[in-house]
């Protein structure tokens, strides 16, 4: 039986939308991504060039101050490596947030570009008061002012067409791109920053102790620091000296407590005029029998005392505390040629120095092998003397000695007047030994 009819076509409004294939929708991605490409470099091009002169401006400005040529490199790197990962993006934000047609543009832009900087800082030390900035920080505002000025500069160059004139979907774009970036950037630098926050510290010294007192860290086999709330607890011994495991992270004066602590446990605090800080140290030395280098590369130092006793006190010595070092025994002694002047070099890379009762002599060109790399030399405490072609020995002036210089394959000292003494020339050195 056939059964005949017509067959209803599906109903398709007018005006209905055609669902588009996927070749259709990358092809469309694909501009997008293009076009949002072109308008960044677009909005690029003034910022770079800025970028540019801002850190060759820079250079200029510290040029009276740089001692040496690696330290123009560490600036100009960190200096392009801020504008770049940062101000660009915080003057592209400005850009697009301060209206072009506002007669206070130029006002609102140098706040952008300024309180970008102060803003993570305000917050940082609201969050945590005792957060420690960068070094960099101190040169980020004087930077972001020189990059405002040049970039104010070339804006009002209207003529060579510095920058595009964007739509609001466009300003939306790059608002958004920059932005994101600005707050990735800024969680890395909190964090990274928040890291760094310098612990509180306790200090118990036995009651009555006055001179200097030792912190030794990083010694294995000793507790770590116990704490009290948010405080660590350093607790000295009768001679002032304090041994932990722990590592030192820091010391300023606003983060430490000193208290003077009987024998009963009752506590007094010491003024803080009674406390004066010293220098971090480190030392170095080999053992007895020579087989092994022992470090201790973070000890403390601290005077307790009135500031007349702290001017008058001897230097500390905190080496008559080291256990198993013996003075006497790791005590080097130099050999220079006779009226010798200039720089002395210890080359490190060679392993078969000559060490006879760790005396270590020097050529004629003021050149030596040493086999030990690791251990630190001391211009007061070793021994240093010319020595004739009769073997005649005289002690080498304290005032003649510079202080020992380290490098990855060479220790160096100078031998001579100070106003005679220059950096040392360690790049030509190399190259004429190679």
């Amino acid at each position: 039986m056939e059964v005949s009819g017509t067959v209803q076509k599906p109903f398709i409004p007018n005006g209905s939308v055609t669902v588009p294939d996927t070749h259709t929708i990358m092809v469309k991605l694909r501009e997008f991504f293009l076009g949002v490409v072109a308008l960044m470099f677009a909005m690029f091009w003034r910022k770079i060039v800025v970028g540019i002169v801002t850190t060759f401006a820079t250079l200029l400005v510290l040029t009276p101050f740089i001692i040496a040529a690696p330290i123009t490199f560490v600036i100009f790197f960190y200096v392009l490596l801020g504008i770049g990962v940062y101000g660009l993006w915080v003057s592209i934000f400005s850009d697009v947030v301060v209206p072009e047609e506002s007669k206070l543009n130029a006002l609102y832009t140098f706040l952008v570009h300024v309180g970008f900087v102060i803003m993570p800082v305000f917050i940082l030390q609201i969050i945590e008061p005792r957060t420690e900035l960068p070094f960099y920080f101190y040169f980020a505002i004087p930077i972001s002012i020189l990059f405002w000025m040049f970039d104010e500069t070339l804006r009002r160059q209207r003529k060579m067409k510095w920058s595009p004139v964007l739509n609001q979907k466009e300003k939306w774009i790059c608002g958004s791109i920059s932005i994101t970036i600005l707050i990735v950037v800024l969680s890395w630098f909190s964090y990274g920053t928040l890291d760094k926050v310098t612990p509180l510290t306790r200090h118990y010294i036995p009651e009555g102790y006055e001179g200097w007192t030792y912190v030794f860290y990083d010694v294995e086999d000793y507790p770590a620091l116990t704490k009290e709330g948010d405080y660590r607890v350093i607790k000295y011994n009768s001679e002032g000296v304090a041994w932990t495991s722990s590592s030192y992270e820091g010391s300023s004066v606003d983060d430490n407590e000193f208290y003077y602590i009987s024998e009963s446990g009752d506590k007094r605090i010491i003024p803080m005029d009674h406390v004066h800080f010293g220098n971090l140290s480190s030392f170095s030395y080999m053992d007895t029998d020579e087989s092994r280098v022992i470090h201790y590369d973070a000890i403390d130092l601290i005077f307790i005392g009135t500031e007349e006793e702290f001017r008058n006190s001897p230097e500390p010595d905190y080496k008559k505390f080291i256990p198993d070092y013996d003075p006497a025994r790791a005590e080097f002694k130099f050999e220079i040629p006779n009226e010798y002047t200039g720089w002395v070099k210890l080359d490190l890379t060679a392993h078969s120095g000559e060490l006879t009762d760790r005396t270590i002599r020097v050529d004629q060109n003021g050149e030596a092998t040493f086999s030990y790399p690791n251990v630190s030399f001391d211009k007061d405490y070793d021994d240093f003397h010319y020595v004739t072609d009769d073997e005649e020995k005289r002690a080498i002036p304290q005032e003649l000695l510079s202080d020992f210089y380290y490098y990855p394959d060479l220790i160096v000292f100078y031998i001579g007047h100070r106003e005679d003494e220059d950096l040392f020339p360690y790049q030509e050195y190399k190259k004429k030994n190679e």
